[in-house]
């Protein structure tokens, strides 16, 4: 009998220690794997704040991140833009510091020059940065050379998820990544089916424009001299929108190029990029370029200044490129009445009562 109690304790006893160790062991899993709670069960605070989820981002890279994030620093405006959108503003704690200078978010959020900058994609104060404490950040990442920021922010242990757009089909994935960071999923495919409304609107009636009807357009940038190459958002909007890039054998986002150059080209339309220090004026003033059909014709305009380029009015500032090439094509179409709905289903707000 004694025997048989002693068995039995060291039996007991070994049991208790295997569920002790296999406690331990899931909650060290929970670290690593997001774990969903069984049914009739209740997810403590401890755990929801342990439990991580892996993304990977535009770059490829696989980041393991807290699955409920609440402070978030975005070192990208359109980011933010789309973080608004998604409703989960109040999560934002650190801005890039080129978000103030947004027309969208100068008006969705009125106080955005109060939040903390600690920098922007290329280069930021780590001190700042780290003392916000962030459970994630998001920024910006150049096609053509490594971010520092994302090596420097990873060695000090803190998750960097990578952002890149070349073309509309990455404005879309970085909507659902933005969505799936926050948990909005459902939220972020809401916002990029909206942008496909519209981006199909324009397909469907600049697809049957012969290319002998397509002007020749090219998309200037810091300087007049650099245009738009054959690669990148920029030339796919002059082609969705029914015009053909000159530059477009260039295969690289940009190409500097002489003056003689464009005059050779002659194009037919000349569009500026938002942030260009010189107008519309200056080029049809300048003696350089009156040869070219588009000053002739006085076809140059600067790029809408709604939001980022890689926001989700991008389909509206195309939309209204595609009826600035092609009138005829797009007499029924109200562009302020279609960007009133557009903001209203977006973000919540009234584009008249914004930009008025």
């Amino acid at each position: 009998m004694r025997k048989t109690t002693v068995l039995l304790f060291f039996s007991t006893a070994a049991a208790a220690l295997v569920a002790l160790i296999v406690w331990r062991g899931g909650i060290a899993t929970l670290d690593k794997v997001p774990t969903a709670p069984r049914s009739g069960s209740t997810t403590t605070h401890r755990e929801q704040a342990l439990a991580t989820v892996r993304i990977t981002d535009q770059t490829g890279r696989t980041v393991e991140i807290p699955a409920r994030v609440e402070r978030a620093v975005v070192l990208m405006s359109e980011v933010c833009e789309v973080i608004y959108a998604l409703g989960e503003w109040e999560k934002v704690v650190g801005i890039s510091r080129y978000c103030p200078r947004n027309p969208t978010l100068r008006e969705l959020v009125p106080d955005i020059a109060d939040l903390p900058a600690p920098g922007s994609g290329w280069e930021v104060n780590l001190e700042r940065l780290i003392a916000l404490k962030p459970d994630v950040v998001i920024l910006w990442v150049s096609t053509s050379s490594p971010s520092p920021v994302v090596q420097q922010l990873q060695e000090r242990g803190i998750p960097v998820v990578a952002v890149r757009c070349m073309n509309f089909v990455d404005i879309y994935g970085m909507i659902k990544l933005t969505g799936s960071i926050f948990g909005k999923d459902e939220k972020a495919q809401a916002l990029v089916s909206r942008m496909k409304e519209v981006v199909a609107l324009v397909r469907q009636r600049v697809k049957q424009v012969p290319q002998t009807d397509r002007p020749r357009v090219i998309w200037t940038w810091t300087q007049q001299t650099r245009v738009t190459g054959g690669v990148g958002l920029t030339s796919e909007m002059i082609g969705l929108a029914g015009g053909t890039n000159p530059a477009a054998k260039f295969n690289a986002p940009y190409a500097t190029v002489s003056v003689e150059q464009i005059i050779a080209w002659d194009p037919q339309a000349i569009i500026i990029w938002e942030s260009a220090r010189y107008s519309e004026q200056d080029i049809l003033d300048d003696p350089a370029w009156r040869s070219t059909s588009a000053v002739k014709a006085r076809m140059v305009r600067k790029n809408s200044e709604l939001g980022g380029l890689w926001a989700p009015e991008t389909a509206i500032k195309l939309l209204a490129i595609a009826k600035w090439l092609h009138p005829e094509k797009f007499k029924d179409i109200d562009i302020d009445a279609v960007a009133e709905k557009f903001y209203a289903d977006c973000y919540g707000v009234s584009f008249r009562k914004l930009f008025r």
